[in-house]
């Protein structure tokens, strides 16, 4: 049986550990509703360790126990430690780019997926087409959703059902002496009860020493999520106005930026709400009726980078298998 993030965390932990601790986390690492989201799929290990311990804390003595015995380490959660690259996250395209080359298809859109017998026929916007008997899918779900209208219309109304809240990331950059707060940390993340309109900021020069200038300081700050969508579909001089008065309030900085900019990710995060297990078993069980047809990506299983490196692995290994 599936249960609520929100409900699971009142339950075990009570309702302030819940509002200040539980309730930020969600919205730091998916944008999320936690009344809304499934903890089967959006924390899998933690319901493991209720369903096969019956008690958190127990469950993870054990688990340290057996870890012990064998040598490994145990984590039920984040490791704690925030990990980039020197150029930014550029630097996973930028190499997977080079890696494949001319094999590598760009400016040109899929428009629709069809099969006759066993061979797959991809559509694209330039009127050319693509045909193979193996398919594999990673971009969005809403995306997969309107290739395959004609494929199949359950597995495309099961994938149009997966919801996208809109989050944009605002980037302040201000000289040293204009902020007179230590920055000593990663930043920090806002229970909604509070009622503020930011999720939280990331002190990014304090995490990541050569994102700023000497003497300068790059703060990062959440906008919108499943909650608050629409606050990152406005303009971007809105955006920064509430960014910017916002952290006068929390922070105290009453001087104006020296640089702004906006990145805004419409339909940007997959969200998983309860039953999220229960809808992923129904494609499973569409796509057993589509050999060579194969769909990965952050909508499904996990939605951080290290979840769709691991999944797509996984994935490679099926294929291989089943080839």
């Amino acid at each position: 049986k599936d249960e609520t993030l929100a409900d699971f965390a009142i339950r075990r932990l009570g309702k302030e550990a819940y509002e200040k601790l539980i309730d930020p986390m969600a919205s730091g690492i998916f944008a999320g509703d936690p009344e809304k989201m499934s903890l089967k799929s959006c924390f899998p290990k933690v319901y493991n360790l209720e369903q096969n311990y019956g008690s958190l804390i127990r469950g993870m003595i054990k688990l340290q126990k057996e870890a012990k015995k064998t040598g490994k380490k145990v984590g039920a959660g984040p490791g704690g430690v925030l990990t980039s690259f020197q150029d930014g996250m550029e630097t996973i395209i930028n190499s997977l780019t080079n890696f494949l080359g001319s094999r590598l298809c760009t400016g040109s859109q899929a428009v629709s997926i069809d099969k006759n017998k066993d061979i797959y026929t991809i559509l694209l916007s330039d009127g050319s087409k693509i045909e193979s008997k193996i398919v594999i899918s990673a971009i969005p779900a809403f995306a997969l959703a309107k290739l395959t209208n004609n494929l199949d219309k359950s597995l495309s109304l099961l994938l149009r059902d997966i919801y996208y809240p809109s989050i944009s990331v605002v980037c302040l950059g201000y000289r040293r002496e204009k902020i007179i707060h230590p920055l000593d940390g990663f930043g920090f993340l806002i229970p909604y009860r509070e009622g503020r309109k930011i999720l939280g900021t990331l002190w990014d020069s304090s995490v990541f020493p050569n994102r700023a200038p000497e003497g300068k300081v790059l703060l990062r700050t959440m906008l919108g999520g499943a909650r608050m969508s629409e606050l990152a579909e406005q303009d971007e001089e809105k955006q920064i106005n509430i960014v910017v008065d916002e952290l006068r309030k929390i922070m105290g900085i009453n001087s104006e930026p020296d640089f702004a900019k906006v990145y805004i990710h419409r339909k940007g995060i997959p969200q998983y709400f309860i039953n999220h297990d229960l809808k992923l078993k129904k494609i499973d069980d569409i796509l057993n009726n589509y050999k060579g047809f194969y769909i990965t990506g952050n909508a499904f299983r996990g939605i951080g980078v290290n979840d769709c490196i691991e999944n797509s692995s996984n994935l490679a290994e099926r294929i291989i298998k089943d080839i």
